[in-house]
């Protein structure tokens, strides 16, 4: 079964307790989550006109509507904040809805919530050992080291 139920974890008593919204427009997984310039932002296989974020208040996600060209529906991708844009979430290759592995980059800008493609440099991407940067890929990781 694919879930839907949310869950807080508290670092300090190590204790976890079930939120009582569920996530909105339904059950969902192979989905990623990140801190955004200290704000909770999730993207699901549902995203395509919207992201969740993190009420702390209300203890619940809720919808965020974006714009621009976000990615395609799919799971499985990865995420990560750009360290040189603190406010803006990476979303990088995963599965799309069709099965079929991609290897595209987008960004969110979370102070406007608009999305956009990001253009790979060729030149970086034909210095690398296999000659076009990474492969379409589905579950792999990601993070922000420097500038980079």
């Amino acid at each position: 079964d694919i879930l839907e139920d949310v869950w807080s974890l508290n670092l300090d008593s190590r204790e976890w307790t079930k939120c009582e919204a569920p996530l909105p427009r339904g059950p969902s997984s192979r989905h990623v989550a990140c801190n955004v310039g200290g704000v909770v932002v999730c993207h699901t296989f549902r995203c395509l006109d919207s992201v969740l974020v993190w009420d702390p208040q209300a203890r619940a996600f809720k919808e965020q509507p974006t714009t621009g060209p976000a990615p395609s529906s799919r799971g499985l991708h990865s995420a990560g904040v750009s360290p040189t844009h603190p406010n803006t979430l990476l979303v990088f290759g995963g599965a799309a809805k069709s099965g079929d592995m991609v290897s595209d980059v987008h960004a969110l800008d979370c102070e406007t919530w608009t999305w956009r493609p990001v253009q790979t440099s060729v030149k970086f991407a034909q210095s690398l050992p296999w000659g076009s940067g990474p492969s379409p890929r589905a579950g792999s990781c990601a993070c922000g080291v420097g500038g980079e």
